[in-house]
């Protein structure tokens, strides 16, 4: 789960128009050098208490009542 999604490549390889929207693209220029060419929309993520409690839990551990 993430609030966010962002694209990471190579500067040309992927067009910011080719981003899905309310994705964002970084570009990395040189290496270890990286440019955010657009921001991505962020979404609030809301957990329900079963998937919070799968989530922090070994897989098989919750057992809903």
């Amino acid at each position: 789960m993430s609030d966010a999604l962002y694209y990471v490549a190579p500067a040309g390889m992927i067009a910011p128009g080719e981003v899905p929207e309310g994705c964002g693209l970084i570009v990395e220029r040189a290496p270890d050098q990286f440019e955010v060419l657009r921001r991505a929309k962020r979404k609030r993520v809301a957990l329900s208490v079963h998937t919070f409690m799968n989530l922090i839990l070994k897989p098989g551990d919750f057992r809903p009542l």
